[in-house]
């Protein structure tokens, strides 16, 4: 009896396959099978199996996919070790690496808790930022107030001659008399500024603030010239100024020029703070930061 594919002799112990369709004789493994897989089919599939000259094309095709998925256990001790070891090195390395997944995720969850603290303690710094740098810009404000305040009661004017031998609050005082603006010697101290040009001005400080208003506004209805002191000098025009911080200073001036864009009729110095009105009938503007320039409409 011999093999219909390998054409050797078939041992006669029964260790064969036949086709149903042709009745051909073949080894197991000339017919792709195993003596295992081939006794655990049912007696109709043995009956009606067929080889690979007998089976369809499609057939073939679908029988080998079969094929090897019912061929894939094996009854060779080699094979059965060996799946068992490399069953057991998957097992550990899937073992590995579900610990690592497990480690990686513990050690996101801690970064995300990290970061989460984080972000709350930057959310923290910000609003303690902004509650620094408010009460430093208050410090700041009540510095400035503070320093202007120091000044309320001087003025400062310009124009007036100098002489090598002079008495400036003589000077001062002969010119309000001459403004019609009575003054006592003791209400004031004056000295000139230091100044590269002459003549310097003169800083006036009143005993009261009451006497400086008083002053400085009797002096600004007047248009004042060096006339009033004497005929032996140039004439010149003389300004009383207020006496102010580089800070109000530089306030007085944008405030005057939205003062003159927006045509409102006064300005004056109340302290240590600017004031702004429209006309008679208005309120008034207080202005210490330049943020109260953009209110004043």
């Amino acid at each position: 009896m011999f093999c219909g594919s390998c054409k050797k002799s078939i041992s006669g112990d029964g260790d064969k396959v036949t086709c149903g369709k042709c009745k051909a004789e073949l080894h197991y493994t000339c017919a792709g099978l195993t003596k295992t897989s081939w006794k655990a089919k049912t007696v109709k599939y043995r009956s009606e199996w067929e080889c690979l000259k007998c089976r369809p094309i499609s057939k073939t095709c679908t029988e080998s996919v079969e094929l090897t998925d019912e061929e894939i256990e094996s009854d060779d001790p080699t094979y059965i070790a060996l799946k068992k070891l490399l069953d057991k090195m998957f097992l550990r390395q899937e073992n590995k690496i579900a610990s690592r997944v497990d480690s990686i995720i513990e050690m996101i969850s801690k970064l995300e808790a990290t970061m989460t603290n984080i972000i709350d303690r930057v959310k923290e710094m910000e609003e303690e930022s902004v509650k620094l740098k408010n009460q430093m810009r208050d410090l700041k404000m009540e510095m400035e107030m503070e320093k202007q305040y120091g000044r309320s009661r001087n003025f400062i004017v310009t124009s007036i001659p100098q002489d090598d031998k002079e008495d400036v609050p003589v000077k001062i005082t002969g010119l309000l008399q001459a403004m019609n603006i009575e003054l006592r010697k003791e209400d004031i101290t004056a000295h000139r500024l230091p100044s590269a040009h002459s003549p310097a001005p003169i800083i006036v400080q009143c005993t009261t603030r009451a006497i400086r208003d008083t002053v400085v506004r009797g002096a600004r209805k007047f248009r004042q010239s060096t006339k009033l002191i004497g005929n032996s000098h140039p004439e010149r025009a003389i300004y009383f100024n207020d006496h102010l911080t580089p800070y109000f200073s530089e306030l007085m001036k944008q405030t005057k020029e939205v003062k003159d864009r927006l045509g409102f009729k006064y300005i004056w110095l109340n302290g240590n703070r600017i004031m702004l009105k429209k006309d008679n009938q208005s309120k008034a503007f207080r202005i210490l930061t330049e943020s109260d320039l953009e209110k004043v409409g």
